[in-house]
């Protein structure tokens, strides 16, 4: 149905069916048939593993149905969720998003994802650069975006005894792409987990939107340019708004001696084992993570919620 253009059709229909009711609608394309559910309403796609092969790559094609029906249905979703994160060869053109692609939309398609409130992807440890550039292109459009998500497939603990994970630098340039991409000016909500980021753009991220960001969320995140003290340590003075806040398991990417590899070692922060919610824990928070940053993440979270 994908590959003949009756799927597009069919979802064209239904997305113009949903358009009738007066009320939050997310679009939630995912490989996990348990997602979370938030409390508004979902049009939600998966597919599991039934027959024995690995349908995940079909998954991928799903995208494009969606997003095309989404243009042909004039359909503006509150929310967009494509949470596909498959281990599959990223060099085989013919499986990995080869279809997520917004090259042909024109200007009055694209203005679906305008009034997107929520935008959140999850993405393959090296994705197709023409699924980035579409990727990419959403963020930019969703102007009036409140909530931000972006993750990868990045794991910076020890591969096994004491060696370490190393990354090429091109692993930036995707996190660093998609960050530069992010244009609304009302962001409250900003989760990035298993990626490595540029401290420089994250920083500038985080002060863009200093008097409005309420939740922070960063997990498992390898920073380059910097340390986390020094940023956890302006978040800590500069985010009035902040009330919610998951750090965990933050760690420094340093460029191998003579290569142009980067490498991690142990988390420079441990974090929280839970989110922290409340203005003066929040703080609280802040000022163990900075005093004690090695601080064990489930005793840390147990002395800051005893306070």
């Amino acid at each position: 149905m994908e590959t003949s253009g009756k799927a597009t059709e069919l979802l064209s229909r239904a997305f113009a069916a949903v358009k009738i009711y007066n009320t939050p609608v997310t679009l939630q394309v995912t490989s996990d048939p348990w997602a979370d559910w938030e409390p508004v309403r979902h049009l939600d796609w998966h597919r599991d593993d039934t027959s024995g092969f690995n349908l995940k790559p079909a998954l991928e094609f799903t995208i494009q149905p969606c997003l095309d029906a989404m243009a042909n249905s004039k359909m503006h979703f509150t929310g967009l969720n494509l949470l596909v994160n498959d281990d599959m060869d990223t060099q085989d053109e013919l499986v990995v998003f080869r279809s997520f692609d917004l090259e042909g939309y024109f200007e009055e398609d694209l203005s679906v994802f305008s009034g997107l409130k929520s935008v959140a992807f999850e993405a393959p440890e090296m994705l197709n650069p023409v699924a980035l550039d579409s990727m990419t292109r959403i963020f930019s459009l969703a102007k009036s975006a409140e909530t931000i998500s972006f993750a990868q497939d990045n794991l910076f603990e020890k591969v096994c005894g004491d060696r370490y994970r190393c990354f090429w630098p091109e692993r930036f340039d995707i996190s660093d792409k998609i960050l530069r991409s992010i244009q609304s000016d009302c962001i409250t909500a900003l989760e990035f987990k298993a990626m490595p980021i540029s401290k420089t753009l994250l920083s500038g991220l985080l002060n863009k939107h200093k008097n409005t960001l309420e939740s922070v969320v960063m997990w498992k995140i390898g920073l380059r340019e910097g340390s986390w003290i020094e940023v956890l340590s302006w978040m800590k003075h500069n985010l009035p708004c902040l009330k919610k806040i998951y750090l965990r398991d933050l760690f420094q990417a340093l460029r191998l001696r003579n290569s142009t590899l980067y490498t991690t070692h142990d988390p420079e922060i441990c974090g929280t084992i839970s989110s922290v919610i409340g203005k003066k824990k929040v703080q609280a928070a802040f000022r163990t993570m900075i005093e004690r940053p090695l601080l064990d993440s489930k005793v840390a979270y147990q002395e800051i919620m005893g306070r």
